[in-house]
C-alpha cells in the first residue's frame, strides 16, 4: 500500500493499527524518526508487563519530546494549539494572531493526518478556504468574534470546501448559509450562537445528519414559525436547540428519524410534535421549566436516555411502557412515585437529586444506581444508640 492510500486509511480511522504498522515500517526505511515513535508506541500498547510497558511509554515520550518541533519546522513557535497523535497531527486550533501560519502548517509532511482545525477571531474567510482548499480536512471550526461579522461577509465562501464533512460556526451574523448546502459530504452542522438569518436551512441539505441551534439569542425575535426552514431535514439523526427561547416544536412534526433530540433550557411546554419520533434514543427536556406533561412521549420506545431534570413534572406515569430505558434524570422535580420505573428492564441509573421521592427500594433491590438520594433520618433510637456507644 502507497503512502497516500495510508494516510488516507488512517484519516478515515486512527485506530487501524494494520495500517499504522505498515505506515511504520515504511517511515522507518526513509529514515524518518516517525517510524520509531509508531514501533515503541504499538509495543507499549500491546505490552502486559508494567515495568516494560512504562519503560517503552518513556522511551516514545522522550523520542516525542526530542523530534516535535523539528517536525514542525519554523511552526514550532507559531502559538499553534495542537493535538498529536504518533507524531502526526491531528487537530489544530489557531488564534487570529496565527492565522498567518495556516497554509504553512497544513503543508507539512507532519499534518498528513489532519482533520480538524479551529479557527479563532478570524478577520476574513478568504485566506482559510485559500489554504484548506483541495486538502483532505474533514472537520473546520469558525469562533467568530461580534466585531468581525461585517468583515467575514457571507459563509458563502466556505461551500468551496467540498471536502467538508462537519462545520461549526459559533457567534456572529453571517450571511449565506444556503451555499453550504451544495457541500456534498457535509454531514454535521453546528451554528452555536450563532444570530444570523435560518432560512437558508429550508435549501436543501438532504446529506446533514447533525445540527445544533444552540445559545441562540434572538429566538423571541424570530416568531412562532422560527424552526419552519427545518421541516424538510427528515433524514436528521441529531438536533440540538438548548439554552434558547425556542417554544413551538410544530416545524419538527415529520422529523422521524431523529435518535437524539436536545432542548435544554428552552421555553417548550408541549411534546406533542415528538409523538411520532419512534426512534428516539435520547432526549434532553432538563431545564424546560413550563414542561408539566410527559404523555406524548409515551410511545417512544427506543428511548434510552431521558432528561427531565428541574422541570413542572409530577407524574412519571407515561414512562411506564418505555422498555428500552436505561437512564432517567429527575433532579429538582416534583416527582414523588417512581413506581411506574420498577419494571423497566434495563434501567440502570436514575438521578433524584433535590426530590422528595417515596420510596426507591425496589430499584435498589435490582442494583440500578440512585444518584442523590438523601441519606435516610435517623430514628430516635438510633441517635440514643449511637449516644451511649459516644459515652
Amino acid at each position: 500500500m502507497a503512502r497516500p492510500q495510508l494516510e488516507a486509511a488512517l484519516r478515515r480511522d486512527l485506530h487501524d493499527e494494520h495500517a499504522w504498522s505498515v505506515f511504520g515500517d515504511l517511515l522507518a526505511a526513509e529514515g524518518d524518526s516517525r517510524g520509531e515513535l509508531i514501533a515503541l508506541e504499538q509495543r507499549a500498547a500491546a505490552c502486559e508487563r508494567p515495568f516494560e510497558r512504562s519503560v517503552l511509554e518513556h522511551r516514545a515520550a522522550e523520542l516525542f519530546e526530542r523530534e516535535h518541533r523539528r517536525w514542525l519546522g519554523p511552526l514550532a513557535d507559531a502559538g499553534i494549539e495542537l493535538t498529536w497523535i504518533r507524531g502526526f497531527v491531528t487537530k489544530a486550533v489557531i488564534t487570529r494572531p496565527s492565522l498567518a501560519s495556516l497554509e504553512s502548517l497544513v503543508s507539512l509532511p507532519t499534518a498528513a493526518l489532519l482533520g480538524k482545525i479551529e479557527c479563532v477571531g478570524p478577520r476574513s474567510l478568504a485566506p482559510i478556504v485559500k489554504a484548506l482548499r483541495g486538502r483532505p480536512i474533514a472537520a473546520l471550526g469558525l469562533r467568530l468574534a461580534p466585531s468581525s461579522s461585517s468583515s467575514i461577509g457571507s459563509i458563502e465562501q466556505l461551500a468551496e470546501l467540498d471536502q467538508l464533512e462537519a462545520l461549526e460556526v459559533e457567534g456572529g451574523t453571517a450571511r449565506g448559509i444556503e451555499a453550504l448546502a451544495e457541500l456534498p459530504h457535509l454531514r454535521r452542522l453546528g451554528l452555536r450562537r450563532f444570530d444570523g438569518d435560518l432560512a437558508g436551512l429550508a435549501r436543501g441539505f438532504t446529506q446533514l445528519r447533525s445540527l445544533e441551534l444552540s445559545a441562540r439569542a434572538n429566538v423571541t425575535q424570530l416568531g412562532p414559525e422560527a424552526l419552519t426552514p427545518l421541516a424538510q431535514l427528515t433524514d436528521l439523526r441529531e438536533l440540538v436547540l438548548s439554552d434558547g427561547g425556542w417554544e413551538q416544536l410544530e416545524p419538527l412534526v415529520d422529523l422521524r428519524a431523529l435518535e437524539r433530540l436536545d432542548l435544554r433550557s428552552t421555553d417548550v411546554s408541549n411534546l406533542e410534535p415528538l409523538a411520532a419520533m419512534t426512534d428516539m434514543r435520547e432526549l434532553d427536556l432538563s431545564g424546560c421549566t413550563h414542561l408539566t406533561n410527559l404523555e406524548p412521549i409515551a410511545a417512544l420506545t427506543k428511548l434510552e436516555r431521558l432528561e427531565i431534570g428541574y422541570t413542572r413534572v409530577r407524574q412519571l406515569r407515561p414512562l411506564a411502557g418505555l422498555r428500552a430505558l436505561q437512564v432517567v434524570e429527575l433532579a429538582g422535580t416534583p416527582v414523588h412515585d417512581l413506581s411506574p420505573l420498577f419494571e423497566l428492564p434495563k434501567l440502570r441509573k436514575v438521578g433524584v437529586a433535590a426530590c422528595e421521592i417515596d420510596s426507591v427500594q425496589p430499584l435498589l433491590d435490582r442494583a440500578v444506581l440512585i444518584v442523590g438520594r438523601r441519606p435516610p433520618e435517623p430514628s430516635w433510637r438510633d441517635l440514643a444508640e449511637g449516644l451511649l456507644r459516644e459515652s
